[in-house]
């Protein structure tokens, strides 16, 4: 499974927030990490939309986590961006012209399960540990 620019964006701006004690703009979230600010005012009203984030209107306003990090999975916010996904198209169709013959769909639903398991008990705190970790002191 591969994560999409969108998640990628959307992963940035919500470590940014959780290290934040205060707002962030969408417009200084996308100068700062080279995000098109279209796209990312997009993704950001999404995890509006979803719960993950807060946004407050006005001249100072800008958006912050609507929740503590250790609250908010990496699945959460993939699916608020971008919706649910599987690991192989056949999970998405019913109709799969296959499915009669299909010697690997119990493999696929295997790898899926163990997808959803990872990614629905990962959350934000547990990915900037992981992010912090890899790349060492500064």
């Amino acid at each position: 499974m591969r994560f999409s620019k969108e998640i990628e964006y959307a992963l940035i701006s919500l470590m940014a927030m959780s290290d934040s004690d205060g707002l962030s703009s969408a417009r200084d979230l996308a100068k700062r990490f080279h995000i098109p600010h279209e796209l990312l005012s997009k993704i950001l009203q999404r995890l509006v939309a979803r719960g993950i984030a807060d946004s407050v209107k006005g001249a100072h306003g800008g958006y912050r986590l609507r929740r503590p990090g250790g609250e908010i999975t990496l699945g959460e916010v993939m699916t608020a961006v971008q919706g649910p996904r599987h690991v192989a198209r056949c999970l998405d169709d019913e109709d799969c012209f296959q499915a009669e013959v299909c010697n690997i769909k119990r493999s696929i639903r295997t790898v899926q399960s163990i997808w959803d398991r990872t990614i629905n008990s990962m959350t934000l705190d547990d990915f900037g540990r992981t992010a912090s970790r890899l790349s060492g002191p500064t």
